[in-house]
């Protein structure tokens, strides 16, 4: 795989989600909860876990953890394969 730089890699990660949705992932990632997301966001709770859900769906995640722990592997530029799981 070509080496890319780190904005690259950032770029192409958030590729796959609108940039409302990155930025409740990115807020994720740094442990807050949904209400203090919404907070900073200045959303609701729902609209927070809206975008939540969208980001799943996108990036074929089948919970929260997993969302999070797939956006870390594409920002660093690595192919996400949980143990145990196989290639379909």
């Amino acid at each position: 795989m070509k080496e890319l730089s780190s904005d690259v890699r950032i770029i192409e990660a958030r590729a796959s989600l609108t940039e409302r949705q990155a930025e409740v992932v990115e807020w994720m990632l740094r442990g807050l909860l949904v209400k203090e997301i919404a907070e900073r966001m200045k959303i609701s709770e729902r609209t927070v876990k809206a975008f939540r859900i969208q980001a799943m769906e996108r990036m074929n995640a089948r919970t929260s953890g997993h969302l999070v722990a797939k956006y870390i592997y594409e920002k660093l530029g690595i192919e996400f394969e949980p143990i145990g799981m196989s290639r379909i």
